[in-house]
């Protein structure tokens, strides 16, 4: 029983740890958006943005589904 707690305390650190991966790749996200719409505002091109928003995207996706099924 001992080692079925310790599995479970360290599977809800990693869950804790996947979803602050999720929030910061949100952030993530929202600031390469805004990158994006300043660069084209003032004629810049930044090259990687939108690509990054995207794996950014899937991140969330990925970290925040094992977090959201342990929290629920």
């Amino acid at each position: 029983m001992i080692i079925l707690q310790r599995i479970d305390r360290f599977l809800a650190r990693v869950y804790l740890i996947a979803g602050i991966i999720a929030a910061v790749s949100i952030v993530l996200i929202g600031l390469s958006v805004v990158a994006s719409v300043g660069s084209r505002i003032l004629g810049v091109y930044i090259s990687g943005v939108t690509e990054l928003a995207g794996y950014a995207m899937a991140w969330a996706a990925f970290f925040g589904m094992a977090y959201t099924f342990r929290v629920g």
